[in-house]
């Protein structure tokens, strides 16, 4: 039956109602801000860099400098815009399941690059075209040179793949992608197959996936839950052990706290959302994801006396930032050197020094001297960027010491 066009104003006359409802609370404060002359806002989650003013000009106008400059200060200025913008956020995320990531079933939200990768929607993440395999053994090659030369130095190297949401979850992904889904290898999938031909000790993480007792991730984040973060630190150290022959004291995990507040990073895409909800607040959780419980395991160190420490140069991602975590919280007298993607590292005294694009400007010899650990973290949508050329650099520094 055709619908009537009475019925069709009617339906947008109750649309624009609604919208008129949702946001009468920030139209509301907005006046309140201006005549108490107090901010009344609440503040967005993520970093927000300081606006700088550009003064007018011929050339800042032709440019658009002024424009963008006027633009970014008065979003930074006007009063309570953060509430405003957390309604506009809800608004679609709720009705329309849009947002700065990918909104799948039931809230989930992903990456973009985790679905590319999960799905191989494009070139670079499909592997079964030659030269992306190719590509691929050239790298374990790589690793296996690398792995020699540090065994000659008394060191230890170990490789361990984070998992994909995508991929444990993509019973959630939008349906939308996985129509187009081309069906191809993935870069773990090749991965697995190369590195397993050599005896670099490694990790799939993914395959740790029938072990857990709780869930690998959750729906308002995007790395793993803490619960499966503290089962990988373990097994990765264990084999960093049998690598070895080094009795570096591992981690003992008991029973699991459960919570309806989240742990660490299990809702850290949600926080980035900037929607209306807090994990604090059991009014607007439940909203969102309702019923969700949180899990993380009370963790120490496993031997009472005589703890072995580990010096660890750790270069990877986010998700590297668990084994980091583990490590330094139950195992006295660890340290760990950061290198992160964005060319950056961290020194065990939180020291960060940028490397300003280029490997070239990493202290090396500090770095391997103090080590008596390299681990490479990489996630398994980030495989086809193969450590972003941080294993060549490596490579060509203990080969040119060897010389």
């Amino acid at each position: 039956m055709k619908e009537t066009r009475g019925a069709r104003i009617a339906k947008g006359c109750a649309a624009a109602v609604f919208l008129l409802m949702l946001f009468l609370p920030g139209i509301v404060l907005t006046l309140l801000s201006r005549l108490t002359g107090k901010p009344l806002d609440v503040p967005l989650s993520g970093f927000t860099p300081p606006q700088e003013k550009v003064a007018l000009s011929p050339e800042s106008w032709l440019s658009g400098d002024f424009q963008d400059s006027f633009t970014e200060r008065v979003e930074a200025n006007v009063k309570p815009r953060s509430i405003m913008v957390r309604l506009y956020n809800t608004v679609n995320m709720r009705l329309f399941h849009k947002g700065q990531q990918i909104i799948g079933k039931g809230y989930d939200i992903f990456e973009p690059e985790y679905i590319q990768d999960e799905l191989t929607l494009t070139e670079a993440d499909d592997f079964s075209l030659p030269e992306n395999v190719q590509a691929m053994r050239v790298f374990v090659e790589q690793l296996v040179q690398v792995q020699e030369l540090l065994r000659e130095r008394g060191k230890t190297l170990v490789v361990y793949i984070a998992p994909s949401k995508a991929n444990l979850c993509r019973e959630n992904i939008p349906r939308r992608y996985l129509g187009v889904s081309p069906g191809h290898r993935r870069a773990v999938d090749v991965f697995r197959e190369e590195i397993g031909k050599t005896d670099v000790p490694f990790l799939i993480c993914a395959d740790l996936a029938d072990e857990l007792e709780y869930p690998a991730f959750y729906p308002t984040g995007i790395h793993w839950s803490r619960t499966y973060e503290q089962i990988a630190s373990r097994r990765i150290i264990g084999m960093i052990g049998e690598a070895s022959g080094v009795p570096y004291t591992n981690i003992a995990l008991d029973g699991a706290r459960e919570s309806e507040t989240p742990f660490w990073r299990d809702d850290d895409v949600m926080n980035l959302a900037n929607v209306l909800w807090h994990p604090d607040n059991a009014l607007t959780r439940e909203f969102w994801h309702p019923g969700i419980r949180y899990y993380q395991y009370a963790s120490r160190a496993e031997a009472e006396a005589d703890v072995v420490p580990m010096t660890l140069l750790l270069q990877g991602d986010s998700f590297g930032f668990g084994l980091k975590k583990d490590l330094l919280e139950n195992i006295p007298g660890s340290e760990v050197y950061f290198v992160y993607y964005d060319y950056s590292l961290t020194d065990p005294d939180e020291t960060v020094t940028l490397l300003e694009g280029s490997w070239e400007n990493l202290d090396w010899d500090r770095c391997l001297d103090a080590a008596d650990v390299v681990a490479i973290e990489m996630t398994e949508p980030l495989l086809k960027n193969r450590t972003f050329g941080f294993v060549p650099a490596l490579l060509e520094k203990l080969q040119a010491d060897g010389q």
